[in-house]
């Protein structure tokens, strides 16, 4: 598994823009993200890359948190990405 959201959620000025979103994305396999304008797909993207912090739940990139890492772990996994 290389990206792993678990049950996140993620709000701009109290507006929830995720309220529990999971998603995998495998090793060797493409994955889309799509959707309509305003849907939330750059901010999902945001958070996979740690440029953003989730409220609640778990991001998890190559089998570590995100949430756990400090700004030079993050810097490295974004250079595997």
């Amino acid at each position: 598994m290389v990206v792993a959201v678990r049950d996140v959620h993620y709000a701009v000025d109290g507006r929830p823009i995720f309220s529990g979103v999971d998603l995998r994305a495998r090793r060797g396999r493409i994955t889309a993200i799509m959707g309509p304008s305003g849907t939330g797909k750059t901010t999902l993207l945001k958070l996979i890359t740690a440029q953003i912090q989730a409220d609640r739940g778990q991001v998890l990139v190559f089998g570590k948190d995100l949430g756990q890492m400090s700004q030079s772990e993050i810097y490295g996994v974004r250079g595997r990405m």
